[in-house]
């Protein structure tokens, strides 16, 4: 995984970095007043951009870079198993109906001004379906991966005792969360402490030629 927003395009405003496009007016892709920008994009571009964002809804927390908000509704919680795939398919197949398609650039240009870790240009797939298949595919997985590590985690105190300090900790009480976000820009998943506090998150939008584009945000 790539950070779009750490690696300067060179371009000093003589033509957009998403599109291509070298004819026209160009602005920087401001993503903080302390730091320079290193990419820029054409009217056009900005304009798909500021549409999607404005559909948005963050919350912000001292110490922590916004958190994006879930569409209230289409929460689905999903827990730790061996095989977690078909209740995460059944939760995706629930909500994406209210799920749009979003354009290319403006899911590249996403990445750089939300600073988050993303594939830089994903593969398109064969059709929506297949993608949103994708997406349940990554989410079980990172819930398999949990699942394995807290059945080591127990396996361990149980040749070591009681006394055996847990290495899961918090996790214990993460609540799992899929859902939309951004009235239904795209799909969330979000892990949360049972207190409310946020965890992760990892957002996936899907484009008009099916490709998934993967952010992945970490709090703690």
């Amino acid at each position: 995984m790539v950070s779009p927003s750490n690696a300067s395009s060179g371009n000093t405003g003589s033509a957009c970095d998403f599109c291509g496009r070298s004819e026209g007016d160009f602005q920087p892709v401001r993503v903080s007043q302390f730091r320079p920008p290193s990419n820029w994009y054409c009217e056009s571009c900005k304009a798909l951009y500021d549409g999607l964002e404005a559909r948005w809804a963050y919350e912000r927390l001292p110490g922590n870079r916004p958190w994006l908000l879930l569409d209230p509704g289409t929460e689905r919680t999903v827990g730790l198993s061996q095989d977690p795939y078909p209740s995460v398919e059944a939760a995706v197949n629930d909500i994406h109906s209210g799920l749009i398609d979003v354009e290319p650039v403006t899911a590249r240009i996403a990445a750089v001004k939300l600073s988050v870790f993303a594939e830089p240009d994903p593969l398109p797939h064969t059709s929506r379906q297949v993608a949103l298949a994708s997406v349940s595919r990554v989410i079980a997985d990172a819930l398999f991966r949990d699942y394995e590590y807290h059945r080591e985690d127990r396996e361990r105190r149980r040749r070591w005792g009681r006394k055996a300090r847990s290495l899961v900790g918090s996790w214990d009480d993460s609540v799992r969360t899929v859902a939309l976000f951004g009235a239904g820009s795209g799909i969330m998943y979000q892990r949360a402490g049972d207190d409310g506090r946020w965890l992760s998150e990892e957002s996936f939008l899907i484009d008009t030629r099916h490709a998934v584009h993967r952010y992945t945000y970490w709090s703690r």
